[in-house]
């Protein structure tokens, strides 16, 4: 039978503010495909991260929010590498309050875990991502890597007290989405996989939908 109970309620609300100094950047080289690390100055990072928590006998579910606001605070020259914004001198120009690459303003978390029965439970979790900027593309000339949703399905059964059966099914719509976004030479070098490709823009694609399952002992 499905369990009752009272209702709890949590939250949290952080603001956070943070400056570092002779941060250290990966910095395309003139060289082609080669980069190097170097201080690039100051950074920013400020935002603020929001959690609500729902709990009873029965069921959880929290849902999450982050804002985050990453600039440069120095500004600096690099090689464009394969950045086709590049200038006439091949370079591009990071300007005081560009975005870092890399890292979305906002991600919005939320998830449900409901027990049919003592034993047998259900669960679901999600996440939205707003996009972000190339690695590459500091100065922020080109469009975002695309942001995304992706939901997770997931469930256990407890045979006994030491034995579950368990399965998940990952990204249940079978989303096509990319989780890091840099730009990559196409004039010079012959991409096996893309021949004839003009595009510069590069994606590392996440996975597909997928399903997976197993028993967990304990002793």
């Amino acid at each position: 039978m499905p369990i009752s109970g009272d209702i709890g309620l949590g939250y949290d609300l952080s603001l956070f503010h943070t400056d570092s100094d002779d941060d250290i950047e990966f910095i395309n080289s003139v060289r082609l495909n080669r980069a190097y690390f170097a201080n690039i100055g100051q950074t920013r990072r400020q935002g603020l991260s929001a959690r609500v928590d729902l709990n009873a006998d029965n069921y959880t579910a929290y849902l999450a929010y982050t804002y985050t606001d990453a600039t440069f605070q120095t500004g600096y020259v690099e090689s464009a590498g394969s950045n086709p914004a590049g200038d006439a001198n091949g370079n591009i120009t990071i300007m005081p309050g560009d975005e870092l690459p890399g890292v979305p303003r906002n991600v919005l978390k939320g998830g449900l875990d409901y027990n049919v029965t003592e034993q047998f439970k259900l669960g679901a979790d999600a996440i939205w991502q707003s996009g972000q900027y190339l690695f590459g593309d500091e100065a922020n000339l080109t469009p975002r890597l695309p942001g995304f949703f992706t939901l997770n399905l997931h469930g256990s059964y407890q045979v006994t007290p030491r034995v579950q059966l368990f399965a998940n099914l990952e990204n249940v719509t079978d989303t096509r989405y990319y989780t890091f976004g840099t730009f990559s030479p196409t004039n010079s070098i012959y991409l096996v996989q893309a021949p004839g490709a003009t595009n510069p823009r590069a994606y590392s694609p996440a996975a597909p939908i997928g399903a997976f399952g197993g028993v967990k002992v304990t002793f």
